[in-house]
């Protein structure tokens, strides 16, 4: 079941239903405390952007181990949450690692490759990821 690829539904507007007055002005608070609830799909595309296959990662996969790249906002305990919704799969830990920017040249041209947050995430003994959940 992958999830990368795919188009983000649209968000639900949730409406605050705390005022309970008839008046115009009670209809304008009301507009203003609009909530939006996002689908599971579209809250994970949010939060969990793509996994990162590199040689290193795949011979984490092996040991239980998979790197995600996730948002510059997410915590552990979303990105566990979200791993184990998606992939139906027991989260055992999640270790999270800002990646700072570095200095790139091409030719003559200077810049910088840009920073990223990943989460390192261990699954319990005798679950694992395919390459197809992945892809």
């Amino acid at each position: 079941m992958g999830i990368f690829g795919k188009k983000v539904k649209d968000a639900e507007v949730v409406e605050d239903t705390t005022t309970k007055e008839t008046s115009s002005a009670a209809s304008d608070a009301r507009s203003q405390n609009v909530k939006f609830k996002l689908s599971p799909e579209a809250r994970a595309c949010s939060v969990i952007v793509a996994p990162l296959v590199t040689e290193k990662t795949h011979m984490l996969g092996k040991g239980g181990k998979y790197v995600f790249r996730v948002d510059k906002n997410a915590t552990k305990k979303v990105v566990k949450e979200l791993i184990g919704e998606i992939y139906k799969v027991r989260v055992e830990a999640v270790n999270i690692v800002n990646v700072p920017k570095k200095r790139r040249t091409i030719k003559y041209d200077r810049g910088y490759q840009s920073a990223y947050k990943k989460a390192v995430v261990t699954l319990k003994k005798g679950e694992r990821i395919t390459a197809l959940d992945l892809a």
